[in-house]
């Protein structure tokens, strides 16, 4: 186990590349940044991360792309306003 957490990363070992996201379902995604906003407006930040992290798995045109990252980076600073935001500009893309 030791040795195979060093590779991590190594020769593509553990790590997942865009040939392994998921395309994404844009209903599904709807699904999960209102599950996002929602969770923040509850100070619920352990759901709002695990939607998040859901979020990060798909393959996403460039453009949503750094939405996606832009309303992960506000979840992670705890900023609300941001996070709605951001959220209500993501949503209107879908």
């Amino acid at each position: 186990r030791a040795f195979k957490d060093r590779l991590t990363g190594m020769f593509g070992i553990g790590v997942e590349t865009d040939e392994d996201a998921e395309a994404f379902d844009s209903e599904v995604v709807r699904g999960l940044v209102e599950s996002v906003r929602d969770s923040m407006e509850e100070f619920d930040t352990d759901k709002a991360d695990a939607a998040v992290e859901l979020l990060n798995k798909y393959n996403y045109p460039d453009s949503i792309r750094q939405m996606v990252e832009k309303l992960s980076g506000a979840v992670a600073d705890v900023d609300t306003d941001s996070v709605n935001e951001t959220a209500e500009e993501l949503l209107s893309t879908l």
